[in-house]
């Protein structure tokens, strides 16, 4: 059990929704004197541990409860900093995991950006446990490295590109299979593919999509409650976790955070579209970019193709107008149907 700041503001948004100013008023004043008071309490409860001998010790150790060092941390009072919990919590994640990679790029009161290299229940390891260590994060960011979309996203090659399983020499438009247990994407001819064209294998053919979805309901608190901190994201189940992922585009490849799972069945059930995406396979493509917004349904090969072009097209930090440039000549190239 953890009890998070991003706990109380998601029961927040969900009473926001109901749309009565007083209501939420009134619970937002609530929350606020109760967490003051415990707040306060705690202040000074560890000033009388630290003006004891061995108070700061008393407090490290009390801090390894999970629960105690959730409240420690929602009140600013850990004893450790959020960058010592942060790389704690990764190396123990990754203590005795055979092919492992983690590298914590950056650590700010908002949230944490690493870099990690393993199989996605590592990662779903690894991001809990920074959950625990650090309950007051409002992002875990994974940077993930794009071997598993190069084939799909790759401009053409010099050399014909061969298909992963006969060899035989790819167009460059061509098939792709997704192994759905590390998600890597793999380039194959149509007869390679529709031997694995069965939805519940392990290793299975992409079908291509592109579909727009006009009516699709989502309210700006039912997208807050998402934490995708950008306007341009794609979300996918992926089955080897048991979560929801949102991948966003940016200059370093796409970067993924789990969505709460309260926030995708609210969603789901405003859109039961979204209850038919095949798992691994298809995403959710959101865009909200420059006051346009719109809804799709992509393949995840599709996906990875629209990352590389904003990669490509990013300008400066904030990216400018290169995200949405490379939404509109990513849709320009790729005919969709209306749902």
């Amino acid at each position: 059990m953890s009890v998070a700041p991003r706990a109380l503001e998601s029961a927040i948004t969900r009473l926001e929704s109901i749309g009565d100013a007083e209501a939420i008023a009134a619970a937002r004043e609530a929350v606020s004197a109760v967490l003051a008071l415990h707040g306060e309490g705690l202040r000074r409860l560890c000033e009388r541990l630290r003006e004891s001998g061995d108070g700061d010790q008393a407090l490290r150790q009390a801090a390894q409860d999970e629960v105690i060092a959730s409240v420690l941390a929602l009140h600013d009072l850990h004893p450790l900093s959020v960058e010592e919990r942060v790389r704690r919590a990764v190396d123990g994640a990754c203590a005795g995991a055979p092919g492992c990679s983690a590298e914590v790029l950056s650590i700010d009161d908002g949230g944490v950006r690493l870099r990690l290299t393993g199989s996605p229940g590592l990662r779903r390891s690894v991001m809990q446990a920074i959950e625990q260590a650090a309950p007051e994060l409002a992002i875990i960011e994974v940077v993930q490295d794009e071997p598993m979309a190069t084939a799909a996203v790759a401009a053409a090659p010099q050399h014909p590109e061969r298909c992963h399983l006969c060899s035989a020499p790819l167009s460059e438009e061509h098939e792709h299979l997704l192994d759905s247990r590390d998600r890597r994407l793999e380039c194959t001819c149509t007869a390679c593919a529709l031997l694995f064209d069965i939805p519940s294998a392990k290793v299975r053919r992409v079908r291509r999509r592109a579909r727009l979805l006009a009516g699709f309901r989502i309210s700006e608190a039912q997208w807050a409650a998402l934490e995708v901190p950008v306007g341009l994201a794609f979300f996918t189940y992926s089955s080897a976790m048991g979560e929801v992922v949102a991948a966003y585009p940016g200059p370093a490849g796409p970067i993924e955070s789990l969505v709460p799972q309260h926030a995708w069945a609210e969603l789901v059930r405003h859109n039961p579209v979204l209850a038919e995406l095949e798992p691994d396979t298809c995403a959710l493509l959101a865009v909200r970019l420059r006051g346009k917004t719109a809804y799709h349904i992509l393949s995840i090969d599709q996906c990875y193709r629209l990352s590389a072009l904003v990669r490509r097209s990013w300008q400066g930090i904030t990216g400018g107008d290169g995200p949405m440039r490379a939404v509109e000549d990513f849709f320009a190239q790729t005919p969709q149907g209306d749902a």
